[in-house]
C-alpha cells in the first residue's frame, strides 16, 4: 500500500507523487474528468464518488504539493471480460481490476506524465493487499492510445464489445499474476568465477517508489547491497535509468559494485542493446555512466572531493590506529555519499602497523 504522503514519478517528473486519492479532492477529479472526456464518456460526480467509497484502494491521484493534476480510478469486476454491466458496479475480490479513467490536466499533458502514473499505479496494485486476488487489470483504449498503454505492460485483446460513446474502443489488458513475480538477478562483481567475487542482486523496478517493500526485499537477500532499477524515458542515445540501493538495514548513498552488477544485469537481460552506454540517475551521487570496454566495463563517477578535518583529532584517531600522534600527517571526511574517514600517516609507521 502507498502510505498517504505518497511516492514521487520518476526521473524529472520527480515533483510529482502518487497517493491515494481523498474526498475533498473529488471535486477537482470531477472537473478533471469533465475536461477530458466528451460528455458521452466522462464519468458523473456521482460515478466518482461511488467508486472511491467502495473500492478507495483503486483511486490514486498525482499530485504537484497538495494540488491534483491528474488520476486513475478502477473498479473489480467478477469476469474475465469488459462489459458493460460489470464495468458499473464493483465487486470486491473480483479477479478483474478494471481501469474507468486516466486523467491528466491539460496543462500538464505532453511531459510523460500519463506513461509515469499507468506504471506507477500498477505498482501500487500489485503491492496492495486488499488487490491480492486480482489476476488482472483491463481498460477501454481508443485507438490513438494504444501505445501508450503498451509501454506500460498492456496488449491488446481485440476490438471490445463494449459500447462507450461514439468511438470504437479496443481492450486491452495485463497479467497481474505474471508483474507480482520478482525478476531480479543476482552478480558476483569483481570476478569471471562463479560464487567468488562480492554479490549483488539487482530487481529491476522501484514498485512506485515503495521503500518499505525496497528494505524488505533487501532484508529477505541478506546480501550487501541490492540494487533497484527504474528505466526512465528519452535518454537519447544512452539508456536511462534510476537506481538506488539497500542494504539489509537501510538505504545507501552509493555503491561501486551494485553499480557494475546493475550494468551487467542490463546488458545480459537484453533490457539493454550490448553497445549502448548506461546512465545511472542518483538521489546523492549524481550521473554514473557505465560502457562496455571489450570484456570489461568502464565506470564513470563524479569526482567528490574529502574535505579537511584538520589535526584536532590527531591524537584520538593514533590511538585508534596504534599510532603515535606524530604519525598523522592529515585528516580528511569524505563527501555525503561516502563519508568515511581518510587518515594519511607516516610511511614508516604505515609499513609497521599490524591490524587487529
Amino acid at each position: 500500500m502507498i502510505a498517504s504522503a505518497g511516492h514521487a514519478l520518476p526521473g524529472a517528473l520527480s515533483a510529482l507523487r502518487l497517493r491515494p486519492m481523498v474526498e475533498r479532492d473529488l471535486a477537482r477529479a470531477t472537473d478533471l474528468e469533465l475536461a477530458s472526456y466528451p460528455a458521452d464518456e466522462a464519468a458523473t460526480p456521482e460515478g466518482l464518488q461511488y467508486r472511491l467509497r467502495v473500492a478507495p484502494e483503486l483511486f490514486y491521484g498525482v499530485y504537484e504539493a497538495d494540488a491534483l493534476v491528474g488520476f486513475i480510478v478502477s473498479t473489480t469486476a467478477p469476469g474475465d471480460e469488459l462489459e458493460e454491466e460489470t464495468m458499473s458496479t464493483h465487486s470486491p475480490g473480483g479477479p478483474s481490476i478494471c481501469i474507468h479513467s486516466v486523467v491528466v490536466a491539460a496543462k500538464h499533458r505532453r511531459r510523460g506524465i500519463a506513461l509515469a502514473m499507468v506504471r506507477a499505479y500498477v505498482d501500487a496494485v500489485v503491492a496492495e493487499a486488499r488487490c491480492s486476488a486480482a489476476r488482472r487489470m483491463v481498460l477501454l483504449a481508443k485507438a490513438g492510445l494504444l501505445g501508450l498503454y503498451r509501454k506500460a505492460g498492456f496488449e491488446v485483446l481485440g476490438p471490445s464489445k463494449v459500447v462507450h460513446g461514439a468511438d470504437q474502443w479496443f481492450d486491452m489488458g495485463l497479467d497481474l499474476t505474471e508483474k507480482r513475480k520478482l525478476d531480479f538477478m543476482q552478480v558476483d562483481a569483481f570476478t569471471s568465477v562463479p560464487l567468488c567475487g562480492n554479490p549483488a542482486a539487482v530487481l529491476f523496478t522501484h514498485r512506485g517508489g515503495d521503500e518499505h517493500w525496497m528494505q524488505a526485499v533487501a532484508n529477505e537477500n541478506n546480501l550487501a547491497e541490492t540494487a533497484f532499477l527504474e528505466r526512465r524515458e528519452g535518454g537519447g542515445e544512452d539508456s536511462e535509468w534510476d537506481i538506488r540501493w539497500f542494504t539489509p538495514v537501510a538505504e545507501v548513498a552509493l555503491c561501486g559494485h551494485a553499480t557494475l552488477a546493475s550494468a551487467h544485469a542490463l546488458w545480459a537481460s537484453g533490457r539493454v542493446p550490448g553497445g549502448a552506454a548506461i546512465k545511472f540517475h542518483t538521489r546523492k551521487a549524481g550521473v554514473l555512466r557505465c560502457s562496455s570496454q571489450g570484456p570489461w566495463i568502464k565506470m564513470d563517477f563524479p569526482a567528490q572531493m574529502a574535505t579537511s578535518e584538520g589535526l584536532g583529532r590527531a591524537e584520538e584517531f593514533a590511538k585508534a590506529l596504534g599510532l603515535k600522534k606524530a604519525d598523522v600527517l592529515a585528516i580528511a571526511r569524505g563527501p555525503v555519499t561516502t563519508p568515511d574517514w581518510l587518515v594519511e600517516v607516516s610511511s614508516a609507521s604505515f609499513a609497521a602497523m599490524e591490524p587487529d
